[in-house]
């Protein structure tokens, strides 16, 4: 992969988001994230071996919702079984 330099105006950001999340036993917890991603009018140079530098521009906008549930290993605490 080639290597890029990116060109963003100072200020920009080009993402915002957040989530939440909650315990539901001791082991299982539940998240649910939210992103929105706006890269609409970005530029950048790609350099590519035997084309040199290579001026890019990217039109991308998305919303996205990630939902989750994570299971946390206690690996301090000896396994029992019944």
């Amino acid at each position: 992969m080639a290597p890029s330099v990116r060109a963003q105006p100072p200020g920009r950001v080009g993402h915002v988001g957040g989530g939440i999340g909650a315990m539901l036993t001791p082991n299982w917890t539940a998240k649910l994230e939210y992103l929105y991603v706006d890269f609409r009018g970005d530029a950048f140079n790609d350099v590519v071996p035997r084309f040199g530098v290579v001026p890019q521009s990217i039109d991308f906008r998305a919303n996205v919702v990630r939902p989750g549930l994570n299971y946390k290993f206690d690996w301090y605490r000896p396994f029992v079984t019944k």
